[in-house]
């Protein structure tokens, strides 16, 4: 066996620390291979690439290529201990996803974001806070602002992230969107001053939800919203998207209401899914639509796309 030292458990490319998962006695796990050519998302993007990965060099490969691959505000790993655990929940996502393929006949799970992180890690960035979660094993959550609708087409290379023709992300400070009326569309919809909601508390407890009433306040709740928004996460392309992203908002809002009133075992949140469409949701699970999805998907996965990861 190939025993390496702590530095030799990871690849530094671009200042990003790649690692490769080792045993607790430090030794790389596989045969030793070369896996500086993995780097791409080929390597585990598509359901053929998955139901691929049979040996241990395999899977290391599309661990290693699924680093290169995250975004800057992704988990990052902290130590060869995480590393290990995380390679460890890659794995078991990677199981699940050809699992759910080999019975699903409407939909194609994928890797996503969510593929190396703790179940913990999950709800909080699905913006669920558990009570008693112990006692709901066996039970779902639902995914907010991601409930409805049927699952939207992955992009494909060289296209961009929406599956739509939409011009590419700009760059620059963030403008933040205050929505107007559909009859006039330079009229906000309430002449107040918004400049001061800016912070996450408008929005960010259930309490903080529940005293959402006005359109007022919810449009402070909007504003603070894009306020928080993640440097990565796309923005509105003008006036009417706001507009659209507005609506969203709002019904999100709404269903994280209902579901807190109904539930006493955990709590509903605000996360970054309440501003997306059911198309742009399902994409970022990494869900696929296939060609001649329609009349003949199974009911019992109408509005209940997975969450694979």
């Amino acid at each position: 066996m190939l025993h390496l030292v702590a530095i030799l458990s990871l690849v530094a490319i671009s200042q990003s620390r790649i690692w490769l998962p080792t045993t607790e006695d430090g030794v790389l796990l596989g045969t030793g291979a070369d896996f500086s050519d993995c780097q791409s998302e080929d390597v585990y993007g598509t359901p053929d690439a998955l139901v691929a990965l049979k040996t241990e060099d395999e899977f290391i490969c599309a661990f290693v290529a699924f680093q290169h691959n995250k975004e800057p505000l992704d988990i990052q790993y902290v130590s060869q201990s995480d590393a290990n655990m995380r390679y460890e929940l890659f794995k078991t996502c990677v199981a699940e996803a050809i699992g759910y393929n080999e019975e699903a006949d409407g939909w194609v799970a994928g890797v996503t974001l969510f593929c190396d992180m703790t179940p913990e890690e999950e709800k909080m960035m699905m913006g669920l806070n558990p009570v008693n979660w112990e006692e709901r094993d066996e039970k779902k959550p639902p995914m907010l602002g991601g409930m409805g609708g049927p699952p939207g087409s992955a992009p494909k290379d060289g296209e961009n992230d929406t599956g739509n023709d939409m011009p590419p992300i700009p760059t620059g400070p963030r403008k933040i969107w205050v929505p107007t009326t559909e009859e006039d569309g330079d009229s906000a919809l309430q002449a107040s001053d918004y400049s001061g909601c800016d912070d996450k508390v408008i929005y960010d407890s259930a309490d903080a939800v529940s005293d959402i009433q006005t359109e007022d306040q919810y449009i402070c709740a909007f504003v603070a919203f894009q306020h928080n928004k993640d440097k990565k996460d796309r923005p509105y392309l003008g006036q009417e998207d706001a507009n659209m992203r507005y609506q969203l908002f709002k019904d999100c809002v709404d269903s994280v209401k209902k579901i807190n009133e109904e539930e006493d075992s955990w709590e509903a949140g605000i996360n970054f899914f309440c501003d997306m469409t059911e198309e742009e949701k399902s994409m970022r699970m990494g869900l696929v639509i296939p060609e001649g999805y329609g009349a003949s998907r199974s009911r019992s996965h109408e509005g209940k796309p997975m969450m694979v990861g």
